[in-house]
């Protein structure tokens, strides 16, 4: 109510001269006012939609619950019902002083084309400036005035007609105007209001004597006669004017406020429920909190809210509760329907995976499917035909189910994320492969040696995959090439993200190899030569040498668009063959750590559209911070002290080419 109070003050003000609000009372029995102005002629300032609950709503809500308290009153005296009668006396000076207050509170707002808005003028202005100063001012002291209400109630600029003076009054919500007011109506109680009472200016008069109990020869006073001023109030009277409409509101016995119109006069600021503070005496409103607010709302409108949301959005919203699944309709399911809309339907049917064990969601179909190897489900390279489910759109090139490349001909379907990771989620091994590591497999492929290893934390799954191959000392560019890469689609070998092109990664791989020891030559002598300085210079060679890499190649790398870390190693491994005695050979090793998201699908799961290239701004260095997702995998495996590396940037420049950068081949 405070915050109508100062919009009707900012729109409302008029002269003083403006006739009061004229009674609504017909034959006993209180009528709502008509208002001299449409609901939505005081906006923006107040909205229309505000002006009508708050009209025809709550103050009718009064206006009825005043007539039925009146008519329940005159049967109580006509059955000479005690008890009634004052249990009734509250409901009536509550009902009937809250249509008293909205009904004065009517008359005091004006729309822009009836003088609402502008700065007060003529003897009202004059008055304001003499008695607070300025406009400001007033406004100031009427704020302050209101934000001093406990709980709701009323403040109003009121006139001392004796003095002509005007001031800032606060009543409770309940009290229509004050107790005294007689059945003249609220013009009469605002004549009154600072009168001082006759019975004090007729104990004033020269010919009256206290020590006389005879009356009536006391004369009536008039208005040329002399009043002597009233003594200054003291201050335990002040103090008790000034909080006397709180402590009349407040239960004796356990202190609290039996005021029930927060709520409602509230409205300007809270909510829109329709529900009024009078219902309060017939029972509680056991709707959910916010229920009442939505639905406050028309039909139409949610549907236009709706309008600004995706598909997916809108649906999630009629999900919500009740009242907006009702007020909304079919219009979101209508939507979700429509072919082009298919990733959205997906992407709300993720919402759903808890209702479905038994099924998993395709995102190619947009809806769930049947598992068909329940329990059996097993990693398979990407030329052979692993169907989890039967979907049509399994041959659909146009819409392929999406998957993430591992290595050369070898990808990890999403369905496999998750089945990885809907029984942490759901807390239940039926939902999918309760073990990752059932997912983990060796291959060989291009004279590549490569190893995965899958776990679960924190409800994502994390990927590590080590790729081995031999290489020979002092190769050159091109053998290089032919080593690293895949002349079917020119990607490495080994394992890469999607921006493997950006950045340093495969020149590190380079700067590798050129670190293989080289051989010494035995052609002729020089065999015999290289034993023999050895021998001077007490020196022992040792054919098989490690490697050791720069500070180019051997940090660990981690890439700026995605969850993926790198490391590149030359080791010596052991090559079995064969026919051929086992020996040992420098090897390259390139092991890659990922993140590979929650599971909730290819769009939502930020970590799999980032290892894929399909968003953009993801800063895994923010995101992850000093957090490295190579510890977090391998102290899942060991206990031991994991030694420390150095992780910088793959991309330390920033720049973007892909395709059109000429150092990554």
């Amino acid at each position: 109510m405070a915050s109508l109070i100062r919009t009707s003050l900012r729109t409302g003000l008029r002269a003083s001269s403006s006739s009061a609000a004229p009674l609504t009372f017909t034959r006993g029995k209180a009528t709502l006012p008509d208002l001299a102005y449409d609901y939505g002629a005081l906006e923006p300032a107040v909205s229309g939609k505000i002006m009508e609950l708050h009209h025809k709503n709550h103050h009718q809500t009064y206006v009825n619950s005043y007539n039925t308290a009146i008519e329940q009153l005159q049967e109580a005296q006509a059955s000479n019902n005690i008890a009634s009668q004052i249990a009734l006396k509250p409901l009536i000076n509550f009902h009937g002083g809250g249509h008293l207050n909205h009904t004065l509170f009517w008359e005091n707002l004006a729309p822009k084309n009836a003088g609402g808005g502008e700065p007060p003028s003529g003897a009202l202005s004059k008055a304001i400036n003499e008695s607070f100063g300025s406009l400001e001012a007033f406004q100031g002291q009427m704020n302050t005035a209101l934000a001093g209400i406990q709980g709701s109630g009323w403040a109003w600029l009121v006139q001392d007609k004796q003095t002509g003076s005007i001031a800032v009054k606060t009543y409770a919500a309940s009290t229509p105007g004050n107790t005294h007011i007689k059945k003249h109506g609220i013009r009469a109680f605002f004549s009154q209001a600072l009168r001082p009472k006759k019975s004090r200016q007729v104990l004033r008069k020269k010919n009256f004597s206290a020590s006389t109990t005879d009356l009536s020869t006391t004369t009536t006073l008039t208005k040329d006669d002399h009043v002597p001023p009233l003594p200054s109030p003291a201050p335990l009277q002040l103090h008790n004017e000034r909080y006397r409409p709180f402590h009349a509101q407040q239960d004796t016995q356990l202190g609290e406020s039996r005021d029930h119109t927060a709520v409602i006069h509230a409205i300007g600021l809270q909510n829109f429920d329709t529900d009024s503070d009078a219902d309060a005496f017939k029972g509680r409103d056991s709707r959910p909190p916010g229920e009442p607010l939505i639905a406050s709302l028309p039909e139409d409108l949610w549907i236009l809210i709706t309008d600004f949301l995706s598909p997916a959005d809108a649906a999630h919203l009629a999900f919500t509760s009740r009242t907006l699944y009702n007020r909304l309709g079919p219009f979101p399911w209508r939507r979700l329907s429509r072919p082009e809309c298919n990733d959205d339907r997906a992407d709300f049917l993720v919402s759903q995976d808890k209702y479905y064990p038994h099924h998993l969601l395709c995102f190619p179909c947009g809806r769930f499917h049947r598992r068909i190897k329940e329990g059996n489900e097993t990693l398979q390279p990407a030329t052979v035909i692993n169907p989890l489910f039967n979907c049509p759109n399994a041959r659909n090139n146009l819409r392929p189910p999406p998957r993430h490349r591992i290595t050369h001909g070898r990808a990890i379907p999403y369905t496999f994320v998750q089945l990885a990771v809907r029984p942490s989620q759901h807390h239940s091994p039926i939902y999918g492969i309760p073990d990752p590591l059932t997912l983990s497999r060796r291959w060989r492929r291009d004279n590549w040696s490569h190893q995965s290893r899958f776990i679960v934390h924190k409800g994502h799954l994390l990927m590590r995959v080590t790729s081995t191959t031999f290489a020979e000392p002092g190769l050159p560019t091109s053998s290089q090439r032919l080593l690293l890469y895949s002349r079917d689609d020119y990607w490495p070998y080994f394992s890469a993200c999607a921006h493997w092109r950006d950045g340093d990664l495969m020149s590190i791989a380079k700067c590798a190899l050129n670190h293989v020891p080289v051989s010494r030559r035995t052609e002729g002598l020089q065999g015999l030569e290289h034993r023999a300085k050895d021998l001077v210079h007490s020196h022992l060679h040792d054919p098989n040498s490690l490697a050791t890499l720069c500070g180019h190649c051997r940090p660990m790398r981690r890439c700026p668009d995605c969850p993926s870390e790198y490391l590149v190693e030359v080791k010596l491994t052991e090559q079995r063959e064969a026919g051929v005695q086992s020996r040992f050979r420098h090897a390259i090793v390139v092991t890659r750590w990922c993140d590979l998201g929650n599971g909730t699908g290819p769009r939502l799961s930020r970590e799999w559209a980032a290892c894929n290239g399909d968003i953009e701004g993801y800063d895994s260095f923010k995101i992850l911070g000093k957090r490295a997702i190579s510890g977090i995998f391998e102290a899942a495996f060991t206990d031991e002290t994991i030694p420390g590396q150095r992780v910088i940037s793959m991309n330390p420049s920033g720049k973007r080419k892909g395709e059109e950068g000429t150092d990554w081949y």
